[in-house]
């Protein structure tokens, strides 16, 4: 009886994977992953980055926007007045002075940056430039406030601070005399009478944050520009309850009080 020889089966092609095979699917999903990686991480550089971007534009602007709106609803007071509004015997009495980067003045639509900070809407607002005590060579604008009108705000410890801004690389103030603004003002001096300015000039500027990029890129090139892009604001207040700054100088064409 003969027996019928089956063959065995061929190994096909299909059974498994080469080494050759392998290393390469390795190698084509490792860049895939490295150039996913790189994309990933270049994303969340730009995403932060302009996350402090905005912070800054952001602070920027809220700083503009409270500083007019203190210095609007500036104001000094009558003798008359003083005693209608029971500040008579307080040591420290209304006032608007303005010198340098110091700038403080009384205010009475007073509204409060601090949560859960209860203020009355009569006090003194100080705006002051000061060095970063974290970051050498770079200076805040800060904003001080105090209710309660026994010490002057231009003394330090005195009021609430907060910081508005940092990196700051300017705070201009100018003060309308009728003629032009003047660079200081002060309502106790007897060249303005113990009156406010028709309006107050203020200009803040500030430097805009490095994307990490570009401070590496710093680091290895020493020549590189270091200087920041610096967003620039200027404004100009008009105090609603100034009057007769008439008597101060005669107005001139531009800026002519209506």
């Amino acid at each position: 009886m003969e027996t019928e020889c089956v063959p065995l089966p061929s190994r096909s092609a299909s059974a498994g994977f080469s080494l050759l095979e392998v290393l390469l699917a390795v190698g084509i999903l490792s860049s895939i992953s490295v150039f996913a990686i790189t994309a990933l991480s270049n994303q969340l550089e730009i995403r932060n980055t302009l996350s402090r971007v905005n912070e800054q534009q952001h602070a920027i602007h809220s700083a503009m926007s409270r500083v007019f709106d203190d210095v609007r609803h500036a104001y000094v007071l009558s003798k008359q007045d003083l005693i209608l509004s029971g500040l008579q015997g307080k040591p420290v009495h209304p006032r608007l002075f303005g010198k340098g980067e110091t700038f403080w003045f009384s205010t009475h639509a007073l509204r409060s940056m601090i949560a859960n900070t209860p203020e009355s809407n009569i006090g003194y607002v100080r705006y002051s430039l000061r060095d970063d005590p974290k970051e050498s060579g770079k200076k805040q604008l800060m904003r001080a406030v105090d209710q309660t009108f026994k010490e002057s705000i231009e003394r330090n410890g005195v009021g609430v601070d907060q910081v508005l801004i940092g990196d700051v690389r300017e705070f201009k103030l100018g003060f309308w005399n009728g003629q032009d603004f003047t660079p200081e003002w002060d309502t106790n001096s007897s060249e303005t009478g113990g009156k406010l300015p028709k309006m107050v000039k203020v200009k803040i500027a500030a430097a805009m944050p490095f994307s990490d990029e570009e401070k590496q890129k710093q680091e290895v090139d020493p020549n590189r520009s270091k200087e920041p892009q610096i967003l620039t604001l200027e404004t100009i207040v008009y105090l609603l309850y100034s009057s007769g700054q008439a008597d101060v100088k005669d107005p001139a064409k531009e800026y002519r009080w209506q």
